[in-house]
């Protein structure tokens, strides 16, 4: 019987700049990508040529003055070597959290500030593979709203999740957006949790049933606590249960996925004054009851930005 030896690439990203690590922890390359103000990367994806697209926002290039922020797109080969970098914006404050990509090229979601009202409202670019804009959709929620992540659920349909304001108190609740292809919004839906919490989604993920499970933080203002909430939604954005879990204080959600069996796991971490950050997982039941957590980590600061499910 013969063997072979598996190599993969671990791809680490952080204010733009990528390292890319093989398994066996050999750096294969660092490349650093920025001019001479603030310029954040907030997601990366693999390309289907080998390569990956950054986004996040630049002070540096296309800005109208200093401190204003243009949302930023950055190309790359391979090796880190840039392709193409584009700014997109005008006289608001843009910046770009998630990809998708499409037949004709990305999804890019981001937000877009008014300055003068310092209002925020969900922006949509669709560009193709050299970046040029093709077309850009505005989504105004309740005066005030923020994108945070968007996935594809087949060639023509997409949903989008973000943040918006839920009353006169500033407190947020999340909100959920099914659109076509061409970016027309099929439905919306808002899903308040407790009362007097700010909720924020980091994650959405795809359910046997054709729904979707999204997760994030909740935040109360009073005691500046964080806990991880999670909304199990049907295919026609309808709420079927919605569940806050504090293993301990300053707990934030990262994503949740289904089991086999109808249960879930939920990843997250939760931050402890005396010994830093811990990874954490919890196991609930089909209604969002838990089973167990878990939490892993050291003395020092340990985070965890995403689960995946292991096929064995």
């Amino acid at each position: 019987m013969s063997s072979k030896k598996l190599f993969y690439t671990i791809t680490l990203i952080c204010p733009f700049s990528i390292c890319s690590i093989l398994s066996f922890a050999q750096l294969r390359f660092e490349r650093v990508y920025g001019g001479t103000q603030t310029d954040i990367a907030n997601t990366i994806i693999n390309t289907n040529d080998g390569g990956y697209l950054m986004a996040g926002r630049t002070q540096s290039y296309g800005g109208s003055y200093l401190g204003d922020n243009d949302a930023y797109i950055i190309k790359t080969d391979s090796t880190g070597k840039t392709e193409w970098a584009k700014t997109y914006g005008d006289s608001e404050m843009e910046e770009a959290f998630s990809i998708e990509k499409v037949n004709s090229g990305y999804f890019i979601l981001g937000n877009a500030v008014n300055l003068s009202t310092t209002y925020s409202a969900v922006n949509l670019l669709h560009i193709d593979d050299k970046g040029n804009l093709l077309w850009n959709k505005i989504y105004t929620i309740n005066n005030d709203a923020r994108g945070s992540v968007i996935k594809k659920i087949n060639s023509n349909q997409f949903v989008i999740s973000g943040a918006t304001y839920k009353d006169a108190d500033n407190d947020k609740e999340i909100f959920l957006l099914k659109i076509d292809s061409t970016g027309n919004v099929i439905w919306g839906r808002g899903y308040n949790g407790n009362e007097f919490y700010t909720d924020v989604p980091n994650n959405i993920s795809f359910t046997n049933d054709g729904g979707f499970v999204i997760t994030g933080n909740s935040f109360y203002v009073a005691t500046h606590d964080y806990n991880i909430i999670c909304i199990k939604i049907d295919s026609n954005g309808n709420q079927q249960w919605i569940n806050t879990y504090a293993p301990s204080r300053n707990t934030r959600g990262t994503a949740a996925y289904q089991l086999s069996n109808g249960g879930y796991i939920i990843g997250g971490q939760f931050v402890n004054p005396e010994t830093g950050a811990d990874m954490l997982l919890i196991r609930v039941d089909s209604i969002g009851n838990v089973i167990w957590n878990s939490k892993y980590g050291g003395d020092g600061i340990d985070f965890k930005h995403g689960v995946i499910l292991s096929k064995k």
